[in-house]
């Protein structure tokens, strides 16, 4: 009988260690699924689109291997044309997506969802900065561009400091880390400059620099607005 006990105590013990191991399995797998694989598809997306922007706004189209690298050929100078195309994917791909969530949840539309006008106003603003954006990278480098929009998150803390009042030290630390982090990122420009980055002089960058702080503005209003 005491045999018999202590089998059966060892047989409960492996099965409690079988749940335990499982219910670690799930909570792995529900991180991955929920945390890991989203944020990861974002850096990958971000990284590409980033990589596909700067080809097509430095790449001169139609040179010839006898022309001058800055002068042969043309650059795409149609950042509305580009926007046009990102925001309209972006806004077919979100239509699809709503949709197929409404089907499953087998409900017509919420009255409680705010009014057209207010979808509209975020995103004139956020099409603005957009355009603001792309148009910034014919006067300054990529690098520069994205140095400059990562501090995004400076004029997102202003806007909302404005509207609710004192936000937790903790983001506010937070921005600073961003900040600085980007700085130091874009202190070396001679190893990363673009292709096209030579022939710009400091009337340009001033305007690609001038844009970048209206895109970064229109930001803080978005997020205000939000």
């Amino acid at each position: 009988a005491e045999f018999e006990n202590s089998i059966g105590c060892e047989r409960a013990t492996e099965w409690r260690r079988g749940r335990v191991a499982w219910a670690a399995w799930r909570r792995a797998m529900s991180l991955w699924r929920t945390t890991a694989l989203p944020v990861g598809a974002v850096y990958v997306f971000y990284f590409l689109y980033g990589v596909l922007q700067e080809w097509l706004t430095t790449t001169r189209f139609g040179a010839t291997a006898d022309d001058d690298d800055a002068r042969g050929g043309e650059t795409f100078t149609y950042p509305l044309l580009l926007l046009l195309v990102q925001t309209g994917v972006n806004a077919a791909l979100a239509a699809t997506v709503e949709r197929q969530r409404r089907i499953r949840a087998a409900a017509p539309p919420s009255h409680a969802e705010p009014p057209f006008r207010d979808y509209a106003l975020l995103g004139l603003i956020n099409v603005s900065s957009m355009l603001l954006s792309n148009a910034s990278l014919y006067y300054v480098t990529y690098v520069e561009q994205a140095g400059g929009k990562a501090v995004k998150p400076v004029a997102v803390l202003l806007a909302l400091s404005l509207t609710r009042g004192r936000l937790p030290l903790g983001r506010y630390a937070a921005v600073l880390l961003i900040a600085l982090g980007i700085g130091v990122f874009t202190l070396d420009r001679h190893g990363v400059r673009g292709r096209v980055a030579d022939t710009l002089d400091a009337q340009s960058a001033a305007v690609g620099r001038a844009l970048i702080f209206g895109s970064l503005v229109l930001d803080g209003c978005l997020a205000a607005v939000q």
